[in-house]
This record gives C-alpha cells, structure tokens and sequence, in this order.
C-alpha cells in the first residue's frame, strides 16, 4: 500500500465520527416498514379466528397472497379448487373469510398461524401472522409445500386488508372494496 492509501481509512473514520458528533438533531433509525403497532390498541383491535391451516394447500406459486372469500360457500369452493379440505361444510359459520397462502416452498419446515388479534383503521384491516421457516442448517423433507391459513373475519367494513408477519413487515395485502357486513 501507498502512504496515501493507508491514510484514506483513517481520514474518511475521522469525517463520519465528526459528522455523527457535530449534528444537532438526534439520530433516526431508517425505518422501511410501516409502524402498525397503534392499529392494535383498544379503540381499533378486532378479532378474527383462524379456522383451520394446512402445509399442503397447493399454492399455484411462490407468492404470499391474500383471498377474500366472501361466503362460507366461497370458502369451500376455494377448497375445492385447490383440492383441499380444511374444514368441512358443517364446520364453517356464514360469514366471511379469507384464504392466506404463504406459496409454494421447496421443503417442509414452513409454516402460518394467524393471531386473533387483528387492527382496524383508516378501512383497512391488519392481520398479524407468525410465518415459520426451517433452520438454515436443518434436515428436512425435500418437497414442494405451500402452507396457507383460512381465517374469518370480523361483521366490520373495510376496504382492504393487509397481513404482517412478527417481525411487522407486509407480506400480503387485498385492494378493492371488502366492506359488507355479514
């Protein structure tokens, strides 16, 4: 190395600590998701309740996706579809519901279970999930699942709806008018 370039590491630490130390504002974490957290307090929760969950819901890709389904005769029609059974004709009250598929994945180990908590503001109804994937270093089945959830929702008018996943980040979200009470 030069005698310049052994210098430029130290010059270019001693501008960013200067910088850092001589602003007068505090510092901002860059946040990139949005902050759903108050969308939970009292005066906006709402229940939802998960119904039944599958790893093998035959997912047409590898996206995470959201479906309204706005009848428990929709709801079975989308089973059918998909050629799963979750639940049962007999088992599913009027109302609506949504399908949420986390896609098609290249082995077990992948997982979705929805909270029963869930935020209603502004129209737009949060779901909030806890997504499982395997261990980077795990054995496990080698095999394409696609875990989804069905979920049915609250009698309360939204326009659309979003799911987060623990960490708050949207992993899928439903536009156009879902409003209606049930």
């Amino acid at each position: 190395m030069t005698p310049t370039n052994t210098c430029l590491p130290v010059v270019l630490a001693a501008l960013l600590l200067t910088s850092a130390c001589s602003s007068t504002s505090s510092w901002v974490p860059d946040v990139s998701m949005p902050d759903f957290s108050s969308w939970f307090s009292k005066e906006n929760q709402v229940l939802v309740s998960e119904v039944a969950n599958s790893t093998l819901c035959n997912a047409p890709n590898e996206q995470t996706t959201m479906q309204l389904l706005p009848t428990a005769q929709a709801a079975l029609a989308w089973q059918a579809a998909r050629g799963v059974q979750l639940v049962g004709a007999n088992e599913l009250a009027e109302g609506r519901y949504v399908a949420i598929d986390l896609g098609q994945r290249g082995s077990g180990g992948y997982g979705l279970a929805v909270s029963r908590q869930a935020g209603l503001n502004d129209g737009v109804l949060v779901l909030k999930a806890t997504t499982f994937a395997p261990a980077p270093d795990a054995m496990n089945v080698q095999m394409i699942t696609s875990p989804c959830a069905l979920v049915r929702l609250p009698a309360n008018e939204f326009g659309s709806m979003k799911m987060i996943d623990q960490t708050g980040k949207v992993r899928a979200s439903s536009a156009g008018p879902v409003g209606g009470k049930s």
